[in-house]
């Protein structure tokens, strides 16, 4: 695996382009607005089965309640982020 192979799976993992240069924040904005890391909806649903299978392996509820409450908060943060994508209300 050679530094391009790395770069270009990192980015395709966390949609970064490799290390930051000096004076550079990718986290904010041009207006100073800090911004969300892009969630996809492919790691959504790999983190609700992740914490499924979390739940099965325990054997209790508390599993399936805290998969529950993953799945909602990053739902809501994928709504947030396209709507202020689209620029929607």
């Amino acid at each position: 695996m050679g530094r391009d192979r790395i770069e270009e799976f990192f980015d395709d993992a966390f949609g970064t382009s490799g290390p930051e240069t000096a004076g550079q924040r990718q986290d904010v904005s041009d207006d100073g607005q800090t911004l969300l890391p892009k969630i996809s909806i492919a790691q959504i649903a790999g983190i609700a089965v992740f914490m499924i299978a979390v739940s099965v392996m325990v054997g209790g509820f508390t599993g399936f309640v805290i998969a529950a409450i993953v799945i909602m908060v990053a739902g809501n943060l994928a709504l947030k982020q396209a709507k202020d994508i689209g620029g929607g209300r």
